[in-house]
């Protein structure tokens, strides 16, 4: 399963500390969209988002550039406008309680409408996921991995999650980065427009995937020594019930085994059935 990770979660730290809701006469949304706007010009959030993130030169900028674009009043707006259909800006008096629910569902908005909209980004976004997953999957301890690989919802609550961004982002070529901030962006815009009919794989194209899928498993499978490949035939069988790290290994399997799909829309064909269209 792939998922689109919380990369806005390290906002949290700066805008946690300029946020203050106070009762004066602005109201909280006005408060909110102040200090979310304020992210777009606030250098104090760069230099803490680059170390956190062990960035550096060309990369820093890059991840700077993009959460500029993503603290544009058009998204801000958005975020306020479904928190505001929530309730959370009338149930509750300003407080520090507040302050956090508001970031938080902020995170899983912007979280929510980038998987969403995957169906309706072009095939060039869906491989710079699909990149930036293959190298997520393979920074994961395996009860993390596992959990990542049958889509367990508890996922995101693991800090190893929320930290992944800082392991992967120094891995990933300047290309491989750019490319998949831009999907993030396409896929947020898309899905807010609703631009673009969302894309679903006819029943001749799933069948051609999961053929493909399944003749490069068992041609990675045949690279490994008998006592594996039986292993990971068996963690198939049941990934539920499949130790951590039998189940992450046939994650990775099977992510190495589409990347290295030669027919480049064999490969996207395959991308496009693990994410689910």
């Amino acid at each position: 399963m792939i998922t689109i990770k919380r990369i806005c979660l390290i906002a949290g730290v700066v805008l946690a500390s300029i946020f203050t809701l106070c009762a004066c006469s602005k109201t909280p949304q006005e408060q909110f969209r102040a200090a979310m706007l304020d992210l777009a010009d606030n250098e104090k959030f760069f230099k803490q988002l680059a170390t956190t993130l062990h960035l550096s030169g060309d990369k820093k900028k890059l991840v700077a550039e993009h959460f500029k674009q993503m603290f544009t009043p058009y998204y801000v707006d958005y975020y306020i406008k479904k928190l505001d259909e929530e309730g959370l800006f009338k149930t509750e008096k300003p407080s520090e309680k507040l302050k956090q629910k508001l970031l938080a569902r902020t995170i899983a908005i912007g979280n929510d409408i980038s998987n969403k909209g995957i169906a309706r980004v072009s095939n060039e976004d869906r491989k710079a996921y699909f990149t930036y997953n293959v190298k997520l999957i393979n920074s994961f301890s395996a009860r993390v991995c596992k959990m990542y690989v049958i889509g367990d919802p508890r996922l995101f609550s693991s800090k190893e999650v929320q930290q992944a961004p800082a392991r992967v982002f120094p891995k990933m070529s300047y290309a491989e980065l750019d490319a998949y901030l831009k999907a993030l962006r396409n896929a947020s815009k898309a899905y807010i427009q609703d631009q673009k009919e969302v894309e679903k794989l006819s029943q001749s194209d799933t069948q051609k995937a999961q053929e493909l899928l399944m003749d490069n498993l068992e041609l990675q499978l045949s690279k490994l020594p008998q006592n594996q490949q039986a292993r990971l035939r068996r963690a198939a069988d049941n990934l539920d019930k499949a130790m951590p790290i039998d189940a992450c290994n046939f994650g990775k399997l099977m992510y190495k085994a589409t990347d290295e799909i030669a027919n480049q829309d064999d490969r996207m064909l395959v991308i496009n059935y693990l994410l689910k269209l």
